[in-house]
C-alpha cells in the first residue's frame, strides 16, 4: 500500500474519494497532494 504508484492512486481517488480517504489514512503528504490534483483535474474535465 505504501509503494503504490501515483497514477493508480490518482485513478482510485477520482473514482471513489471516500475509499481513498480510508486507504490514505496516515500516509505522507505526497498522497494528499495527488488527491488534490486529481480533484482539480476532474473539475477541469467536467467543467
Amino acid at each position: 500500500m505504501k509503494n503504490e504508484t501515483p497514477r493508480r492512486f490518482r485513478n482510485m481517488v477520482a473514482l471513489s474519494p471516500l475509499l481513498s480517504k480510508g486507504c490514505a489514512h496516515g500516509a505522507h503528504k505526497a498522497n494528499k497532494r495527488a488527491r488534490a490534483k486529481a480533484k482539480s483535474d476532474l473539475r477541469r474535465e467536467i467543467g
